[in-house]
């Protein structure tokens, strides 16, 4: 092997090891997949008297940077890879908010999939039910590179939230 060869090599496994599975994750949301998981949520919530969510595009862009990090990760959590909770991920993208919230799930394939199970969970139920939520989000990413024993291949961000009414300025 020639010397530059020999000096490239690391870069090269570098670059497997965090581009490549970069490059795995879905690149851009579909903005009617997050419509009808709102749609669903929205259905479910009128079964029970509540007021419908509405999409805010400040808490769809949290929601797909969390998704894609989920996906990065192949995991599920409420904290991203920056030790940043739901709070901070909402303030980071402007959303002042006096309600933040959210739902996750992995492996479903569809948004109906994933609503359906998100209700039988009492804890993201109740979070899909909260009445005081007013703006929602959503984020999906999908790892066509995972397979049964590594990842889930789908990942999903549902961010519910109150915002603040901003006064004039000072």
């Amino acid at each position: 092997m020639n010397t530059l060869a020999k000096a490239l090599a690391p870069l090269a496994c570098l670059i497997a090891i965090v581009v490549l599975p970069l490059a795995a994750v879905a690149a851009s949301p579909d903005p009617m997949m997050a419509s009808r998981v709102i749609q669903l949520v929205n259905q479910a919530r009128q079964q029970r008297g509540l007021a419908p969510v509405a999409i805010n595009q400040n808490l769809m862009q949290a929601a797909q940077a969390f998704a894609d990090d989920l996906a990065r990760r192949r995991t599920l959590s409420h904290v991203d890879a920056s030790g940043r909770g739901i709070g901070q991920r909402f303030l980071a993208v402007d959303y002042v908010y006096s309600l933040a919230d959210e739902a996750v799930g992995g492996g479903q394939p569809t948004p109906e999939a994933l609503v359906a199970a998100l209700l039988t969970q009492p804890g993201n139920s109740d979070t899909l039910m909260n009445p005081d939520a007013h703006d929602a989000g959503v984020g999906f990413a999908a790892r066509p590179d995972d397979t049964p024993s590594v990842g889930l291949g789908t990942y999903w961000v549902i961010d519910l939230g109150l915002q603040v009414e901003r006064g004039p300025g000072p």
